[in-house]
Formats: C-alpha cells, sequence, structure tokens
C-alpha cells in the first residue's frame, strides 16, 4: 500500500473516531436518602424508617428527606416511589403537636414530577404506614440525555399498641400448675410489633403470676408461663404502656381474664402416682396368682 493510501485510510480512521467517539455522559439526578433509621439503601440493605406512631410527620424520626441533585435549568424530573410510601413536598404542620388529626394513610403521592427553572436540588419527603420494602427512584431527562437512579427503603413498625391474639390461658388450673401463654402484639397501624424490649418488660398484673416475657423468632409470637399459686380462682392480666392517639381507634394494650380452680396441683400427681403403682403392683399379682382378678384403677 503506497504510503498516500495509508494516510488516506489514517484519516478516514480518525474521522470515524471523531464520529462515533465515547457515548455521551447521561444526565445526573442522583438521589440520596438523609434521615434514615439505618441500612445501606441496597436491595439486600435497604434504608429503614419507623412508622408514623403519634400522627404527626417528622423528618428524620417517621419521614426521610429525598434530595435529587446534579440538575440544570430545563430538566425533566419524576420521582416514583413503591411498597407503599408516599411523597411530600413539605412537612409544614405536619409535626407542629402530637395530638394534630392528621389521617397520615391519605397523605402524599406516589408520583412527583417537575420540569427544573434553575439549577437547584429537588427536596421532598418519604413516609410509609407499613413494613414492606419499597423503592424510590429518580428520572431524568435532558436534552438528548438521560439516567434512572433508585435506593430500596423499608418500613419499620412503630411502638407497640395492641395487644392480640393472647392464647394458652386455661378456663381452669390447679394450684402450683402451669400453662403456657403466648400474644402478639401490633402498632398502631397494625403492623406486627416484634421482639420488643417494651412488650418484654411490660408490667404484669395478676395472683397467680406470670414468668419472664421472651420473644419466639421462629414462632413470631411472645411468650410466658402462667402459674396458679392460690386454691381458688384468680384473676390474670398482662398490659404494655400506650397512650390513645387521636385519630385512630383506642389502644387494646391490655388483656386480662379469670381462671378457676381446678384442685390440688401436687395432690392430684401424687394421687397420679399411686394408682400407677396399684396398676404395676395388680399386674404382677394377676400373673402370680392365677385365679386373681385385680382390676386396674383408672
Amino acid at each position: 500500500m503506497s504510503k498516500k493510501l495509508i494516510a488516506v485510510a489514517s484519516a478516514a480512521a480518525l474521522a470515524l473516531t471523531a464520529l462515533v467517539g465515547v457515548a455521551p455522559a447521561s444526565a445526573n439526578g442522583a438521589i440520596a436518602i438523609t434521615g434514615n433509621a439505618g441500612g445501606a439503601g441496597t436491595t439486600a440493605s435497604p434504608y429503614t424508617i419507623a412508622v408514623p406512631s403519634n400522627n404527626t410527620i417528622q423528618a428524620g424520626v417517621n419521614a426521610v428527606t429525598v434530595t435529587i441533585s446534579g440538575l440544570a435549568t430545563g430538566d425533566v424530573v419524576r420521582v416514583d416511589s413503591t411498597g407503599g410510601f408516599k411523597l411530600l413536598t413539605s412537612l409544614t404542620g405536619l409535626a407542629s403537636t402530637a395530638s394534630a388529626l392528621i389521617n397520615v394513610t391519605t397523605l402524599g403521592t406516589t408520583t412527583y414530577s417537575e420540569t427544573t427553572t434553575s439549577n437547584s436540588n429537588i427536596v421532598l419527603y418519604a413516609y410509609t404506614t407499613g413494613v414492606a420494602t419499597g423503592t424510590i427512584a429518580s428520572s431524568l431527562t435532558r436534552t438528548g440525555l438521560s439516567s434512572t437512579n433508585s435506593v430500596s427503603i423499608k418500613g419499620t413498625a412503630g411502638p407497640a399498641y395492641n395487644m392480640s391474639t393472647v392464647s394458652g390461658v386455661p378456663t381452669t388450673l390447679a394450684s402450683g400448675a402451669t400453662a403456657a401463654i403466648t400474644f402478639t402484639a401490633t402498632d398502631v397501624f397494625g403492623n406486627p410489633v416484634e421482639n420488643s424490649a417494651l412488650v418484654t418488660a411490660m408490667a404484669t398484673r395478676n395472683v397467680g403470676g406470670f414468668g419472664t416475657i421472651t420473644w419466639d423468632s421462629t414462632a413470631k409470637v411472645y411468650k410466658s408461663t402462667l402459674t396458679s399459686a392460690a386454691s381458688d380462682a384468680f384473676v390474670w392480666g398482662l398490659a404494655f404502656a400506650a397512650a390513645d392517639v387521636v385519630g385512630f381507634a383506642k389502644s387494646k394494650a391490655s388483656a386480662s381474664g379469670v381462671v378457676n380452680y381446678a384442685g390440688d396441683a401436687t395432690l392430684a400427681a401424687q394421687v397420679a402416682t399411686l394408682i400407677a403403682d396399684y396398676n404395676a403392683l395388680a399386674t404382677k399379682y394377676n400373673k402370680l396368682v392365677k385365679k386373681s382378678k385385680r382390676v386396674a384403677k383408672k
């Protein structure tokens, strides 16, 4: 190949490189979450934020701040939330008093859009009333360019508000006998409250006596043991502290009932042992004395 042809080929290659070059940079629209209770924003480790518990919404308490940055005038920005998370443009008036009548289940939207008129950041707020994992995503369109950014975020239950599904309490119990008790707890929105120190350290009020309350992570229930210490009927009770929240159904933070006396457990055990001993002896006697027909006791 002549030097002239080589020069022409090189020039053509340079021209082609200039044309295809490096793909144009994408728009920015980076998304940042602040005020969360933990997590890294990934699917494996989502950001976390507690659900509202006192009928108010406050940044850094039960709402995260969502900041979209790297914007330019004329950018078309859209923010979407999933998993039950709601977007708000302002928190003004939502955290003035704990007793403010706010229906937080209807506040906000799952989609926000704006065409920017400056290079300033867009600031929104997000909250949830559930414990599902969702996403908050931003998409940006700029002349010839676009970008999408998203983070994962999860709600965590608020403090215990209702006691539910108390099971295992017997109608009768012998003196000294025990019964295994289980129950669950939910927050003001019905989300399960798991392994709460407030619940496990709850005050107990009863005659028979509850043992230590523990959390069973496998069965997802709180557990305790009820012991009858009296030769009579007795009242049992469980309760944890939960102030009623204006705008919600009154808290059901306690449960109680009556257990009737069913005799002395120690005496009953002794009688059962004597009967078993008698039956064993009767069986042996019947084998030794062919005509004997000792009848086993029941």
